[in-house]
């Protein structure tokens, strides 16, 4: 406590000499010296910059409106860390309903919440790390602007979820962004909450257990020019399920490698691609892409180049594409799909469901025709499932059940 007293007139001394005619100040604090971060913050006043250096102790609570904190100044990261989780874990930096709040240039580790928003708080972070939190960025009902970020866990087990988002919360991600070692999601994002990466964002999510979910009638948008990978988690690399909306417009999203699927579009939610626009799903455990009482939509209405926007999805360990339970795949004016070299059928439907299909390249699949391993598959549709075939498509074997049909310049293979 007496340091916390002393440390004071020397944080408004610098505000004194610092302060300029528009009534901004900068407010120097040194933590290899003593200074209190804390204690700064908690007396800044509004158009206050913070000039941070050293190893900073959290718990850090901001309440006032347009502060920045700047850890660069020396060219490394300054950090803000929980020193330990005695005597309980607590959360190192707290964006507490305060707006225009900016943190650049930091490493924030080691706490239950590397950086919390909350209570209609905005804020943006810009070059931060973020390593080895329970929970990486947390935001309810709050909004913030992710620039040249990562989240990771570099100790085993230490960090649980990367980006959580709840309750309405906002999230816009440009420049790099990079998620990695969480034991459980990567990204999830839930209850009308929503995810934009801007122009030319790129987003990587590896490693993790989960690559990313949009759920419960939240959104992922991804604009021009903007790239998704979602590579080498040991689960599902992204879904979008339980009502919720992931749209592409002249960008592209890439899952290659997952344990499981690359990419889930389930539970009455809805996948659209736009423009030149591309999913690429390959090399992952199970299905490339997933398509569970859901529908998944690819327009070329805004489309600058043929066959696109494109979906490909090779090399996967049982379905290019799944279509099930009255889903709907809608391969539209200009667009196109490839499904090669799966270990199961390229396009498999079930259940109701259905599909139209043009400009499309489904070969080389190796579903079984009624358990007979002598012939193999590419497309399989099964109880009362449809498909519609238009423009000029390059198809194996279609393999349907006599519940099953399709028309226009493919047709159906039935059982005798």
């Amino acid at each position: 406590m007496s340091h916390y007293i002393r440390t004071i007139p020397v944080f408004f001394a610098a505000i004194t000499l610092l302060a300029t005619p528009a009534h901004a100040a900068t407010m120097a604090v040194d933590c290899v010296t003593g200074d209190e971060l804390a204690a700064a913050v908690s007396i800044a006043t509004p158009n206050t910059t913070l000039d941070v250096s050293g190893v900073c102790n959290g718990p850090i609570h901001i309440a006032s409106n347009d502060l920045a904190l700047v850890g660069d100044g020396a060219g490394t990261n300054a950090i803000i860390q929980k020193p330990s989780f005695l005597p309980f874990p607590q959360d190192v930096v707290v964006v507490d309903g305060a707006v225009r709040v900016t943190l650049s240039g930091f490493d924030i580790q080691n706490g239950l919440v590397g950086v919390k928003g909350k209570s209609n708080a905005s804020f943006s972070l810009d070059g931060v790390h973020v390593i080895d939190n329970i929970i990486g960025v947390s935001l309810d009902s709050a909004n913030t602007s992710l620039n040249n970020i990562s989240i990771t866990g570099t100790t085993p087990g230490s960090a649980v979820m990367g980006l959580t988002l709840e309750n309405g919360a906002s999230a816009n991600i440009s420049g790099e962004i990079e998620i990695s070692g969480m034991i459980a999601f990567a990204i999830n994002a839930q209850t009308n909450a929503s995810i934009t990466l801007k122009e030319d964002a790129v987003l990587r999510s590896h490693d993790n257990l989960m690559g990313g979910q949009i759920s419960v009638s939240a959104s992922f948008f991804s604009e021009r020019n903007s790239e998704s990978h979602f590579y080498n988690n040991s689960a599902i690399g992204f879904s979008v399920n339980t009502g919720s909306t992931g749209m592409l417009f002249n960008a592209s999203l890439f899952t290659r490698n997952n344990g499981l699927d690359g990419l889930d579009v389930v539970s009455a939610s809805n996948f659209e691609l736009d423009g030149d626009s591309r999913v690429v799903s390959e090399f992952n455990g199970r299905e490339g892409i997933s398509i569970d009482n859901s529908t998944f939509n690819m327009f070329g209405f805004f489309s600058t180049q043929p066959s696109l926007p494109n979906v490909t999805s090779n090399s996967n360990g049982a379905n290019g594409m799944l279509v099930e339970s009255s889903s709907k795949l809608d391969v539209g004016r200009n667009a196109s799909i490839i499904t090669l070299d799966n270990a199961n059928a390229g396009v498999r439907l079930d259940d109701g469901s259905s599909a139209v299909i043009q400009q499309a390249e489904i070969n080389n699949n190796a579903a079984l025709v009624n358990g007979n391993s002598g012939r193999k598959a590419d497309i399989v549709a099964t109880f009362g499932s449809r498909m519609t075939f238009n423009e000029t498509n390059s198809i194996g074997l279609i393999s349907c059940d006599n519940s099953s049909y399709a028309r226009g310049d493919v047709r159906c293979n039935h059982p005798n």
